[in-house]
């Protein structure tokens, strides 16, 4: 599977999850499926970062997506133009492309502030509570750091959602079908993994326009289907 071709089906399965989110909520199958879609944008954000020729401009391009995406986002999931409460995923994706960027820059040369570099973006993303909460950046610095080590992947998302998933059934004091989600992210892993290298089709701007029209055209359907 080329670049592009794992571009158009993470968006598709993002797209699944969201009808699921905003339509149909009583679909639980939806939002399991659309568990999928994250770990493909974080492997495709660690590709991105080992293929870029313009580091600087792969950041400012996220960092440009992810505010032009937020009215969308909050239209879609709150009904109101600015909600802080919580942030789209092109933020997660952002803060964990910086948080690789740091780590392999000063790695060599100052191991102490390549890590604490690289927590500070853990936390960060736990502060301004960005999609994922922590674990997003942890699924992001895993396929970093596991690159092309299938197995270390495997075990790296079964641990973290492993963790993700007991945190809310502690807190939830129960085991649900929603409480444990989280755990079908593995099966993003046989795609992933058909991942050949190639670029594919030239669609660079395929996600970033993607995500804010989506959220867009569904937020006028509930809207429609409310009246």
């Amino acid at each position: 599977m080329t670049s592009s071709n794992l571009k158009i089906t993470a968006c598709l399965i993002m797209l699944i999850d969201h009808i699921g989110a905003l339509l149909y909520p009583q679909v639980f199958l939806l939002r399991i499926i659309g568990r999928l879609a994250f770990p493909m944008f974080a492997f495709l954000i660690v590709e991105g970062y080992f293929h870029t020729k313009n580091l600087k401009k792969y950041i400012i391009r996220l960092a440009l997506f992810a505010i032009v995406s937020e009215i969308p986002f909050d239209r879609a999931f709150n009904g109101a133009w600015l909600e802080f409460s919580y942030q789209n995923v092109f933020f997660t994706l952002l803060i964990g492309l910086l948080a690789i960027a740091i780590y392999d820059k000063y790695f060599a040369s100052n191991l102490p502030l390549a890590v604490v570099g690289t927590m500070m973006c853990v936390l960060l993303n736990v502060v301004i509570r960005g999609d994922y909460n922590i674990f997003g950046i942890l699924i992001i610095l895993g396929f970093y750091h596991y690159r092309n080590q299938r197995m270390k992947i495997l075990l790296w998302l079964l641990i973290i959602n492993g963790i993700s998933v007991s945190i809310q059934i502690a807190y939830a004091n129960e085991f649900t079908l929603r409480s444990g989600a989280q755990l079908f992210q593995i099966l993003a892993l046989p795609i992933i993994f058909s991942y050949n290298g190639k670029k594919g089709l030239r669609l660079k701007y395929l996600f970033y326009i993607f995500y804010p029209t989506h959220l867009l055209i569904l937020y006028n359907i509930t809207l429609m289907l409310k009246h």
